[in-house]
């Protein structure tokens, strides 16, 4: 594994989940604090950053049209009702420590939970000939397990980091810890990573 052949993708990391008036914040606040889940991702974004690892940001931006069009339910209703995720809104943007630089890949059109789909990231991924991915974020049983899984399928080397990951309960958390992420070969910690890497 190199900086070359290697991504880390952040996931969500927007004032909808991250901040106190933030309308998802309710749901992971307990999660924040007990996995220190900001303070790992900070953390873990520098470090890369210093390597020239391959950064990509992914953030969820609910899209009124193809919501429209398609009429998914679920999730998608909530947030439409609670306009939550909006376009070009305070919610929808990235939190400060957490801002994309300007050579860092923000993919655009993520509006389901699985990270690869509208978004091109596997045309980004193959044309940077990237073989391993890193993915943390929100939530870690919904949009950080789906993509982790579809990298997986799409055969790259796939790890999530777990402590840079919320999800809504320690239960749900330890389910894909131990559940989901051996299918992946495992998972790492903030730490595991920023010391011997």
């Amino acid at each position: 594994m190199t900086p070359k052949d290697t991504a880390f993708i952040f996931i969500e990391f927007q004032n909808e989940f991250c901040a106190e008036k933030g309308f998802c914040h309710p749901l992971v606040q307990a999660e924040l604090a007990r996995l220190k889940t900001l303070e790992n991702g900070q953390k873990l974004l520098n470090f890369v950053r210093t390597k020239e690892f391959t950064v990509i940001h992914c953030p969820f931006v609910f899209d009124p049209i193809w919501y429209d069009a398609m009429n998914p339910g679920g999730l998608q209703d909530t947030f439409y009702h609670e306009k939550a995720f909006q376009p070009d809104s305070w919610g929808a943007t990235i939190i400060e420590p957490m801002r994309p630089l300007e050579n860092e890949v923000v993919l655009i059109g993520k509006h389901g939970l699985n990270g690869f789909a509208h978004t091109g990231l596997h045309d980004i991924l193959q044309k940077r000939r990237i073989r391993n991915l890193f993915v943390c974020g929100f939530l870690t049983n919904l949009c950080v397990q789906t993509t982790a899984i579809a990298a997986y399928d799409y055969g790259y080397r796939t790890r999530i980091v777990a402590d840079a990951c919320a999800s809504g309960s320690p239960q749900i958390q330890e389910y894909v810890e131990t559940t989901i992420c051996p299918v992946l070969g495992g998972f790492v910690k903030t730490k595991e990573l920023t010391s011997c890497i």
